[in-house]
């Protein structure tokens, strides 16, 4: 992790566990409570969903980019699924950062 405070351990693994739900479609009641459930995630959650843009499958980065979303990030790709970048920023600063997977699939 990035992070001066590590995340522990089981914070990590019950914020990957999360990550494998599938995502349910946008506007349904179980989005609505799947986002719920993304505003509820412990503290920490926002430096795991990041390394996951850096580290996760596409499936996974899919899955964090949502739950960066309910957790109020700024989130835009680029590229394609064998170059993608992420450009993200807290909504409210100004600037953005910018993280290029390193799973990049051929």
């Amino acid at each position: 992790m990035r992070n001066l405070h590590p995340v522990p351990d089981q914070i990590v693994a019950k914020i990957q566990t999360f990550l494998l739900q599938p995502i349910p479609p946008d506007g349904s009641t179980f989005r609505r409570k799947w986002e719920a459930q993304c505003r509820s995630l412990p503290p920490g959650a926002d430096e795991v969903l990041l390394e996951t843009l850096r580290r996760g499958t596409p499936s996974e980065q899919g899955s964090a980019i949502v739950a960066l979303r309910s957790l109020g990030w700024d989130v835009m790709e680029r590229g394609e699924i064998t170059d993608r970048t992420f450009m993200l920023r807290r909504r409210g600063e100004r600037d953005w950062q910018t993280i290029r997977p390193m799973l990049q699939l051929d």
